[in-house]
This record gives structure tokens, C-alpha cells and sequence, in this order.
């Protein structure tokens, strides 16, 4: 991981912290719960409740909510996915119900659970002097006209070698430049905002036309990626039970395939029927179609194999809404930015690929003909 992105995930999460005392509302929830427990009463009932809303509200607005899959990544390496935001949340509320009729132990739990957030503080105030220290700031800041795109591949992607590490970076250039195309932004090869090791994780800008397109490329990548899986599951639960014959599966799973196809297809000529306009090379509507078509094979190909896609949108201080959106039109393209971004969560990781899906490349009944 670069040390520059570790020190944004610090900086967000230690703001979080302090702004809202998250060790102090777990403390104070948990001694609401045993005044409860102790001296039953509507009023310490609603102190509770308060409390507890308090906490939540406080995590709802957790920034580690709206962190990109890297910076998932970053919060669990660090031990602190649990310890802030929605994971923070879904702990407590899985303690409190579970323990509804132990409210003791359940005081324990939020105790302790105040001592680690109070020692994840600590350590965070530490990391950030250290940062300070040695002079490592934060990753570059991105101005209101570009936001930052990710491929996060897994070494099942790109091997160990570095002529399979060249084909890694070539294939997701080749495969996101339509992208670019598409909106009428400069075609050629993206540049390298940074690189990091362990797996392949690759960052690069674009404007906010390519980031918009992106966006909901990767949205529906994920959300038809979670809708063939279930398929796949559903398939193999049957198999599993002997409940339909071979020749039923085989044709769910031809069903599924072509399903893919249909998908992709749809969901291509949808983005060029909203965003593409004549290229001045002569390139028509249809042939672009085609071209975003593989690359959202390729895409949904990479993810099948435990990779992951990402776009962040530059710090936009202005608040959603039609005037900041009339006065500055990039405020609107950020927001929907940053809402896709919130929907695409880090998937599960993958165990295995599910899909049985072909490389783009070997699919010739959709590649696109090449000009004379």
C-alpha cells in the first residue's frame, strides 16, 4: 500500500473520531444500558435510546461509508473496518441484539468495545505524528475537473512475471479507452497517477464526462455480477439436492451465458445512446457499441476473477442542490459520482470465477470490423 493513501484512510477516520467522540459514545452508551438494566424506567429507557441514536447517527455519517474499495482495502489492513463507520454500526447492533436478554453481558461488550475505539484513537493521533514527522503527506488532491479511477487486480490477473505484468496494464488501457472515446474525450493511453504493489492496483485521472460514464459502467458491473452469481448458486444448490436433471442445468447455465450477453449488449447501447456523439473519424454509433461492449466483458471478466473497480470524485465543498448545480454544473456530475460511488461496495472476495465467461478477445462474433 502507498503511504500516502494509508495517511488519507488515518486522516478520515481520526476526523471522524473527533468530531463526533465515537470512544465516548460507546462508553456512554454502554453506562445508559446499565442504568437501564439496573433501575428499569421509562426515562432511562429513552436515555438509552437517545444514546444509541446518537451513536448511529454519528456512524452513518462515518467518511469511511463512502471510502472506494482501495481504501476499504487500506481500513481492514489496519485492523479498523469494524471500528468505524457502518462495521462499527453493524457490531453494535449485532451485540444488542443478541444480547437482549444478558443486557450485562451486552455492557461488557460496549466497554470493551469503548477501550479498542479509544485505542484505535490513540494510535491514529500516533500514525498522524509519524506522518508529520517523516514528511509523508497525502495522495494529490484532485481539482473539480477530474476524478480518480482504480483497477484493482488480484496477481490471479496479472501472474508474477513482468511480461504478464505488462499485458495487466496494457489490457486495462486497451479496455478502458473506449470509455474516453465514448464521451469525446482525449482517446490515446490514460496516465499513471500511481501504482500499487501486493496486487496491481492501478490509479489514473480523467475528466468528469469519462468519470461519469465510468461510474455507472461499474455500477452495473457489480449489480449484474451479484444477479448472475445468484444464478450460479442457485444452480449449484439444485445440483447439490439432485432436484432437476443434467440436461436442466446445462440449459440454466445457457440460459445464464446468454443472458450475460443480452445484458452486455443492452447495457452498451444504452451508454452510447446517452453519451455518444459522431466521432470525426467516422466511427458510428453501432461500432462503438461493440467496442464498449468488450470492454464491459473484459470488466465483468476481471471481476469474476476477484478484481476490483473504483472512481473518486474530487472534495467538492458546495452542497447538492439546484442552485450550486446551476451556478456550477460539475457540482451535479460529483454528486452522482459519489453516489454511484457509495453503491460500489467491495465485493465479497471471489473464491474462484463462476461465470464460465470467454475473454473479450475470443469473442469474434462481437468484435467489431475493422475499417479499410
Amino acid at each position: 500500500m502507498e503511504a500516502e493513501r494509508l495517511h488519507d484512510v488515518v486522516l478520515d477516520v481520526l476526523a471522524d473520531y473527533e468530531t463526533h467522540n465515537i470512544p465516548g459514545l460507546l462508553t456512554n452508551l454502554a453506562s445508559y444500558l446499565q442504568a437501564s438494566a439496573s433501575s428499569p424506567n421509562p426515562q432511562q429507557a429513552d436515555q438509552f435510546l437517545q444514546g444509541q441514536q446518537e451513536l448511529y447517527s454519528a456512524l452513518d455519517a462515518s467518511r469511511s461509508n463512502r471510502f472506494a474499495p482501495s481504501r476499504e482495502r487500506i481500513l481492514a489492513s489496519i485492523g479498523a473496518s469494524n471500528l468505524a463507520g457502518r462495521g462499527l454500526r453493524t457490531r453494535v447492533d449485532t451485540l444488542l441484539i443478541e444480547n437482549q436478554l444478558t443486557p450485562g453481558k451486552a455492557v461488557e461488550q460496549l466497554q470493551l468495545l469503548g477501550t479498542q475505539a479509544a485505542q484505535l484513537l490513540t494510535a491514529l493521533k500516533g500514525v498522524t505524528k509519524a506522518f508529520e514527522r517523516f514528511k509523508i503527506g497525502m495522495s494529490d488532491s484532485l481539482n473539480l475537473e477530474e476524478c480518480e479511477v482504480g483497477a484493482l487486480l488480484p496477481s490471479s490477473i496479472i501472474g508474477n512475471s513482468l511480461e504478464s505484468f505488462g499485458q495487466g496494464l496494457r489490457d486495462v488501457d486497451k479496455h478502458l479507452r473506449p470509455f474516453a472515446e465514448l464521451v469525446g474525450a482525449e482517446a490515446g493511453s490514460w496516465k499513471i497517477r500511481s501504482l500499487s504493489s501486493g496486487s496491481l492496483d492501478i490509479f489514473t485521472t480523467q475528466n468528469l464526462a469519462v468519470a461519469v460514464v465510468l461510474a455507472k459502467a461499474f455500477e452495473w458491473l457489480q449489480e449484474r455480477y451479484k444477479a448472475h452469481l445468484e444464478t450460479k448458486v442457485l444452480a449449484a444448490q439444485l445440483a447439490e439436492r439432485k432436484a432437476v436433471t443434467a440436461q436442466t442445468l446445462k440449459r440454466i447455465e445457457d440460459d445464464d451465458r446468454e443472458s450475460q450477453k443480452t445484458d452486455i449488449r443492452a447495457f452498451a447501447a444504452e451508454l452510447v445512446k446517452q453519451h455518444y456523439r459522431a466521432d470525426k473519424r467516422g466511427k458510428d454509433g453501432n461500432e462503438m457499441a461493440n467496442y464498449i461492449a468488450l470492454s464491459l466483458r473484459y470488466l465483468l471478466d476481471c471481476t469474476d476473477h476477484n478484481a476490483d473497480f473504483e472512481v473518486t470524485p474530487p472534495q467538492s465543498e458546495a452542497t447538492p442542490g439546484e442552485e450550486n448545480e446551476a451556478a456550477d454544473p460539475r457540482v451535479e456530475s460529483i454528486t452522482l459520482i459519489a453516489e454511484k460511488g457509495t453503491a460500489m461496495r467491495l465485493l465479497e472476495p471471489r473464491k474462484a470465477p463462476v461465470l464460465a465467461l470467454p475473454p473479450a478477445e475470443d469473442l469474434a462474433d462481437e468484435k467489431p470490423e475493422k475499417k479499410k
